[in-house]
């Protein structure tokens, strides 16, 4: 399923480069802001948590409009007060198209193929993180960005829509569950990039 998610979007990448009037290729890195939890009032939660964002993209313009597909390496997480932090590391495959204006601004949106490279949890010493992941999740990003020069700003909110997984916390002591339920990731992502070259 994942070879062929990722052989299918080379290959449209491949038909369209074949007919585009621009071709370019360039960096990303920034960070964001995400969630993979809800909203514990009663431990005093803090449910965002800040994330690394690196890769690389590819854009092609065709017809007036573009499609610029990506692989970025990203983390997503919580962290629960007195429970336990949990760090999801993950390839993002995003596929996105788009319109540009004024040759400046730029709109886009589009699928986003997530897969899990691995995870890291942490707990406290009452309760024990047994949470688990999803080898591969969907998700859908939508943005805006601003092309000056060689350089691009993005800012992007990601939303899944397929679930990332399930957090579970046991009582040490009890043996007991005391928190559980499956979950999506939703995240604001914010990056600065850098065009390499671009043809012709």
């Amino acid at each position: 399923m994942k070879k062929q998610i990722l052989f299918s979007a080379m290959c449209m990448v491949f038909a369209l480069s074949i007919k585009a009037q621009e071709l370019s290729l360039g960096v990303r890195a920034g960070f964001s802001r995400n969630s993979v939890g809800e909203d514990f009032v009663a431990y005093s939660s803090k449910d965002a948590v800040t994330g690394m964002t690196l890769g690389g993209y590819a854009k092609v313009k065709v017809l007036g409009f573009f499609i610029m597909p990506e692989v970025n390496y990203n983390q997503r997480g919580n962290e629960i007060k007195d429970f336990g932090t949990s760090t999801i590391h993950n390839i993002d495959v995003p596929v996105l198209f788009g319109k540009q204006f004024f040759k400046v601004l730029r709109v886009n949106g589009g699928p986003n193929f997530q897969f899990q490279l691995a995870n890291t949890q942490t707990q406290v010493s009452n309760y024990i993180n047994q949470s688990k992941f999803n080898d591969f999740v969907l998700g859908l990003q939508l943005g805006v960005g601003l092309d000056v020069w060689k350089l691009s700003l993005d800012a992007r909110y990601d939303m899944n829509l397929s679930e990332a997984g399930k957090v579970v916390y046991m009582d040490k002591l009890t043996q007991q569950v005391v928190q559980q339920y499956s979950s999506r990731a939703n995240m604001f992502v914010f990056t600065l990039g850098y065009r390499l070259f671009q043809l012709p």
